[in-house]
C-alpha cells in the first residue's frame, strides 16, 4: 500500500502544472537607462510590457529550454533562443538592447558573443555548469576560448596570446580587484579555483585583445564578472555538494511590499573526503582549506539604484613537492563595493562606485642542498580604496560616449626576508629584501566614442593613467572598427596601447649594493606596455546556426622588466614576461622587449536543437628579448593549442540530460635546459625557454541528470577529468639526494560527482 501511496504522489507532481518566471532587467547598451515598454513574449506564453525601470516578468508556462523575443519601437529586435528554466528556480536574464538606426532583421540570439568584437567574448552561465573540466569555475571555463591556453591542471591561470597570466585584470561589478583565486600568489591571476561561482554570476565578458578603453591597468586581457542580482519577487535557495566542499545559496526579496532584494552565497570545503579518495594527493598538496562568502544586496528606487555587494575568501596549504623542498602559504582576498547608478535625463546616466578590496599573503619557503639549506619568508598585505565615476551618453542612434575616471589608493605593508645556514663552515645569514609600510596614489581616466553606422562601427578612445609613486603618465589610443558586408559575413580590425603596473614590491625592492653611490632600487621602472594589433573576419553558416572566425593578431611588448647584470650577474637572462607572480624579487632595468603573434581558428555552434559544439585552433609564437636584439621563445611559447569541445542534450518529459566531452591538445610546458655536471644542476639560459616537455593532452568527459519536481530542481553530474589518466609533465626538478632529475606530473584521472539542489 505505501508503494501505491508513493507512485500516486509522483505521478502527481509530474502532473501538467510546470510553469515557470523568467525575470529580466532591459538596459539600453549606450545610454545605460532602462528600457521601459518592451514586449517579450516566449514559446506558448502571453507577452508582456517591461515597466518603467526596465524590469520583467515573464511565466514561460514549459519548463525546460525557452526562446524569448524583445521588441520596442526604436530598437533592434532581439531573441534570446534556449534559455534554460526549471522547477525549482526562477531564471535571471540581463539584456542591453541596441537602437535601432534603420529597419533590421530581428537579431537572435543564443549568447551575446554574436554581437561582440572578434576579441570579445561571452562567459555563459549555462555553458560554465554543463561544460566538462570546468569545476563550476568561470576561469577554468575560458580556457577553452580561442587565444587562451593552459597547460596546468592545477592552476585556472590564463595564457592569453602568449603573454604571462599576471597581465590579467580581472573587475567585479565595474571595477578593479585583485585576483579573486584561491590558493595564489603575490601579483598572480589564477589560483587552484576561483573565490567566484556560476551560484553568484551573471552573463559577463572577457576580452582577448586590444580592448576598450574604459580597461586600464591590463597587458594580456580582461575579465569583467558582474554578479548577479537577487530574486525581488520570491526567496530562493540551493545546496551545493561535490569533492571541493558544500556550496549553501539564498537569493529573495526582504519584503512584498518593497522591491529590493539580497544575494548571499557561503561555500566551504570537505578536506576530509577529499583525502579519503586521494585528491589530496593527486594535487601534491597536504591540508587544502578554503571558505569564500558572496553577497549582494540592491535597493531599485526612482530613477537610480543602489547595490552594495562584496565577496571574498581565504585558504591555507602546505606543499611538500619532495624529501628536501617545503612550502606553506595562507593567503585571504576580499573585494567590497557600493554602486550607485543615477538616470540623469532620458539619454545618459552616472555610475559612481567605491569599492574597498585588497589580499594578504604569507609565503615559507624550505629548501635544502648538500651544503646549506635557503629559507625564504614574505607576508605582503595590500588594501585598495578606489572611487570611480563613469557618465554615460547616447547621443543620437548612431553615436554614444563614455567619459571615466578612477582615483586609486593603495595601502600595503610588506615584509620579505631571505636567509642561509651553510654547513661547513657553520654560518647564517640573512638579507631583508622588504621591510615597506606607506601608501600609493594612481589615477586613471578614459574617453570612449561609439559610432554606429549602417554597415560599420566604430570605437575609439583613450585610457589615461597617473602612477604618483614614481610620476609615469601615460596615454594610450585604443581603435576598433568592424565592417559588414553582408549579415552574414564581418570584418574586424582592432588596435590599441596598453599597460600594466607590477605590485608595489617590485617598485620598492631594495638591494644592499650601490652602483654610482646610491642604492639600488626599482622604484624607477614605467608600467609594461604592449601594442595591440589584430584582424579578422567572421562568418555565419548553415542558417546562421554555425559561426567561423579566423583572426590573426600581433603584440609588441616594451619597457618590460629585466634583470640588471650589472647589480647581479647571475639575473641577466630574467624577464618579469616569463613570471607567473611577483615573489622573486631583484634588480630590474626597464631594456626588455616582447613580441606575440599568432592566427587563431573558431568554428561554433550554439546549443540548437538539443546538440552543440565549439573547435579553436591557436597557433602562436611568444618571444622575449633581455636587450632588444637576441629574440628567444618565452615561458608561454607554447606554439599550439587545439580545443574541441561538443554535447548532446535530451528533454525527458520535464527534465533534461546531457552528454558533454572536451578535449586539449597543446605545445608542452616550457622550461630552461636542465643538465647535471659534475654532480651539479646547470640551466642553459642562452637560449630562452627551448626546452619543451610532452605534449598537454587531455579529455574530460561529464554526465548532468536535472530532474524538475513541483518546486524543486535536481541536478546530479559526473565530471570524468583526464579520461584517458595521462601523465601530463608539470616540471623538472633537481633532487639533490638522487642527483637526479625528476618529472612532476599532474593530475591523473579525476572524478568529480555534484549534486545540486534548488528549492
Amino acid at each position: 500500500m505505501k508503494i501505491i501511496l508513493v507512485f500516486i504522489l509522483f505521478c502527481i507532481s509530474h502532473l501538467n502544472i510546470y510553469s515557470q518566471v523568467v525575470n529580466g532587467i532591459l538596459i539600453d547598451s549606450d545610454s545605460k537607462n532602462p528600457v521601459p515598454f518592451v514586449t517579450i513574449k516566449s514559446d506558448n506564453s502571453n507577452f508582456v510590457y517591461s515597466d518603467s525601470s526596465g524590469y520583467f516578468s515573464l511565466n514561460t508556462k514549459k519548463i525546460g529550454r525557452v526562446s524569448i523575443s524583445f521588441s520596442r519601437i526604436g530598437y533592434q529586435p532581439l531573441t534570446l533562443e534556449n534559455v534554460l528554466t526549471s522547477a525549482g528556480k526562477q531564471t535571471e536574464v540581463y539584456v542591453e538592447l541596441k537602437s535601432l538606426i534603420l529597419e533590421l532583421a530581428e537579431v537572435v540570439v543564443k549568447n551575446d558573443s554574436k554581437l561582440s568584437s572578434l576579441n570579445s567574448k561571452t562567459l555563459n552561465i549555462d555553458q560554465t555548469n554543463r561544460y566538462a573540466g570546468t569545476w563550476g569555475d568561470p576561469a577554468r571555463m575560458a580556457q577553452s576560448f580561442a587565444g587562451v591556453s593552459s597547460v596546468n591542471d592545477e592552476s585556472n591561470e590564463l595564457v592569453i596570446r602568449g603573454n604571462s597570466p599576471k597581465g590579467l585584470l580581472w573587475t567585479i561589478e565595474g571595477i578593479e580587484v585583485p585576483s579573486p583565486n584561491h590558493f595564489s600568489s603575490e601579483g598572480a591571476s589564477g589560483g587552484i579555483i576561483s573565490v567566484l561561482n556560476t551560484n553568484t554570476i551573471r552573463n559577463s565578458r572577457f576580452y582577448t585583445s586590444a580592448f576598450p578603453a574604459n580597461y586600464g591597468n591590463a597587458l594580456s586581457g580582461v575579465f569583467d564578472i558582474r554578479l548577479k542580482t537577487g530574486n525581488k519577487l520570491k526567496r530562493e535557495n540551493s545546496l551545493n555538494i561535490n569533492l571541493l566542499g558544500v556550496d549553501l545559496n539564498s537569493e529573495g526579496n526582504f519584503s512584498k511590499k518593497k522591491s529590493g532584494s539580497y544575494l548571499f552565497n557561503y561555500r566551504f570545503t570537505n578536506t576530509k573526503l577529499l583525502r579519503q579518495i586521494g585528491v589530496v594527493k593527486a594535487l601534491n598538496v597536504a591540508t587544502p582549506k578554503f571558505q569564500d562568502i558572496t553577497f549582494k544586496i540592491n535597493i531599485p528606487m526612482k530613477n537610480q539604484t543602489v547595490s552594495i555587494w562584496g565577496i571574498g575568501g581565504e585558504n591555507t596549504s602546505d606543499y611538500s613537492i619532495s624529501s628536501f623542498l617545503e612550502l606553506k602559504n595562507w593567503s585571504n582576498f576580499f573585494a567590497s563595493g557600493i554602486n550607485y547608478n543615477r538616470q540623469l535625463n532620458k539619454n545618459s546616466s552616472l555610475e559612481s562606485i567605491i569599492s574597498y578590496s585588497g589580499y594578504e599573503y604569507y609565503f615559507e619557503r624550505n629548501q635544502k642542498f648538500e651544503d646549506q639549506n635557503e629559507s625564504k619568508f614574505s607576508n605582503l598585505a595590500y588594501q585598495f580604496l578606489r572611487i570611480s565615476n563613469i557618465f554615460y551618453s547616447k547621443i543620437n542612434s548612431k553615436n554614444s560616449l563614455q567619459i571615466g575616471s578612477i582615483v586609486t589608493n593603495n595601502y600595503y605593508k610588506l615584509k620579505g626576508q631571505l636567509g642561509f645556514e651553510f654547513f661547513e663552515p657553520s654560518l647564517s645569514i640573512s638579507d631583508t629584501e622588504l621591510s615597506e609600510k606607506d601608501n600609493a596614489i594612481t589615477i586613471q581616466n578614459h574617453f570612449l566614442w561609439n559610432a554606429r553606422f549602417l554597415k560599420n562601427t566604430l570605437n575609439f578612445g583613450f585610457n589615461n593613467s597617473i602612477f604618483v609613486l614614481n610620476k609615469k603618465f601615460l596615454i594610450e589610443p585604443r581603435f576598433n572598427f568592424s565592417h559588414a558586408f553582408t549579415d552574414r559575413l564581418s570584418l574586424n580590425i582592432g588596435l590599441g596601447l596598453h599597460s600594466r603596473l607590477e605590485p608595489i614590491s617590485i617598485y620598492l625592492y631594495k638591494n644592499n649594493q650601490t652602483l654610482n653611490g646610491k642604492n639600488v632600487q626599482n622604484k624607477h621602472l614605467p608600467p609594461s606596455q604592449s601594442f595591440h594589433k589584430s584582424i579578422g573576419i567572421s562568418s555565419f553558416v548553415n542558417d546562421k546556426k554555425t559561426k567561423l572566425t579566423i583572426e590573426a593578431y600581433h603584440q609588441n611588448l616594451f619597457s618590460i622588466g629585466v634583470g640588471d647584470s650589472n647589480i647581479d650577474p647571475g639575473a641577466g637572462h630574467i624577464s618579469i614576461l616569463n613570471q607567473l607572480n611577483a615573489t622573486r624579487l631583484l634588480p630590474l632595468i626597464a631594456s626588455g622587449r616582447g613580441v606575440n603573434y599568432g592566427l587563431e581558428f573558431t568554428l561554433e555552434r550554439d546549443l540548437n536543437n538539443g546538440y552543440y559544439f565549439n573547435y579553436t585552433t591557436s597557433i602562436y609564437r611568444s618571444l622575449f628579448s633581455i636587450d632588444g636584439t637576441n629574440w628567444l621563445p618565452s615561458k608561454f611559447d607554447n606554439r599550439y593549442v587545439l580545443n574541441f569541445l561538443t554535447g548532446k542534450e535530451w528533454q525527458i518529459g520535464e527534465n533534461l540530460f546531457n552528454v558533454n566531452f572536451r578535449s586539449t591538445w597543446a605545445g608542452g610546458i616550457r622550461n630552461y635546459p636542465l643538465e647535471i655536471v659534475n654532480s651539479v644542476p646547470l640551466y642553459s639560459t642562452s637560449d630562452g625557454f627551448s626546452r619543451s616537455l610532452k605534449d598537454y593532452i587531455r579529455l574530460d568527459l561529464k554526465f548532468n541528470y536535472t530532474l524538475n519536481f513541483h518546486k524543486t530542481t535536481s541536478t546530479f553530474s559526473i565530471d570524468l577529468n583526464n579520461l584517458i589518466n595521462r601523465k601530463n609533465p608539470l616540471s623538472e626538478i633537481y633532487n639533490p639526494v638522487s642527483k637526479q632529475i625528476e618529472t612532476i606530473n599532474q593530475l591523473g584521472f579525476l572524478p568529480m560527482l555534484n549534486y545540486r539542489l534548488n528549492f
